[in-house]
């Protein structure tokens, strides 16, 4: 065989191997954007979900608040309108930031930001849930035993059962959403990683 031939072969065979690695890379970051994708998409839902019924209750309290008599029931009220109301804005701000990650479409560091965007706002948003958490009940209370038709300022025995059985299940609750976030977080970091070792082989 002639060196002009092994030239050719090789050549063939370099190119052979070139679209073999591309090929790959491309199956990887298919599967890391499904893996993403799939993990983002159960984040969304949740707060889709959450949203929902928190429009549901701020349209509830809205039109029953002629029935919020009293000071402490108006503050009551308003208090817990206005959280809702936040909570609102902060799950359809997080939702849009979820869905701007594509790790398939984008670039690897315009995903990458996109993502760091929405763990600097969870950040944001946990430290904020867990101020609601304690705050919360306070303002729940009166607008849950007003609209239940319920004076528990006259019941002091159903009251600090109503209290307890929020400082018993909000930690909970909470703990349980945290590691929801963080499980998913987690499968979404790996999909970048995934992708970042692609990027330092090239």
């Amino acid at each position: 065989m002639e060196l002009e031939e092994m030239k050719n072969i090789w050549s063939d065979m370099s190119d052979e191997l070139d679209k073999q690695k591309k090929l790959t890379q491309k199956l990887i970051i298919k599967m890391a954007h499904e893996k993403s994708s799939s993990r983002l998409g159960r984040i969304v839902m949740a707060e889709s979900i959450g949203t929902v019924i928190t429009v549901v209750a701020l349209i509830f309290i809205g039109i029953n608040f002629n029935k919020f008599n009293s000071l402490i029931n108006i503050v009551a009220a308003s208090g817990t309108f206005l959280i809702l109301f936040v909570s609102v804005i902060m799950a359809v701000l997080l939702i849009r930031k979820a869905n701007l990650i594509n790790i398939q479409e984008d670039t690897y560091i315009g995903a990458l930001n996109h993502y760091t965007d929405l763990k600097k706002m969870l950040r944001f948003y946990k430290r904020f849930s867990i101020a609601m958490y304690v705050i919360m009940p306070f303002f729940l209370i009166p607008v849950v035993s007003v609209l239940a038709g319920k004076d528990l300022s006259q019941n002091l025995s159903e009251l600090w059962e109503v209290i307890l059985a929020c400082v018993l299940i909000l930690p909970v609750a909470w703990l349980a959403i945290a590691w929801f976030y963080k499980t998913n977080l987690r499968n979404v970091t790996a999909a970048f990683k995934e992708v970042k070792n692609i990027e330092n082989d090239e």
